[in-house]
């Protein structure tokens, strides 16, 4: 990876390596610069902060194991 975030090379990498298309993936980030690069990426994308905040528009925001574990439907 040469561009980190918030673009979104990371995310890219990270599925043509696992062989996903970015569009049926979830992009999971603690920090704004990495939902925008989730989000860039053209994944799902789920903003968890340490403090609850306001997301990245089109971000999924949880604040908890639970809410993550219903959002991927587990």
């Amino acid at each position: 990876v040469i561009d980190g975030k918030p673009l979104p090379e990371p995310f890219l990498r990270a599925a043509y390596l696992a062989g996903v298309d970015p569009a049926d993936a979830f992009a999971v980030d603690d920090s704004l610069t990495g939902a925008m690069a989730g989000l860039a990426a053209g994944m799902k994308t789920i903003f968890w902060p340490e403090a609850p905040m306001e997301g990245p528009a089109g971000a999924i925001v949880i604040n908890s194991a639970e809410e993550l574990r219903k959002e991927l439907g587990l």
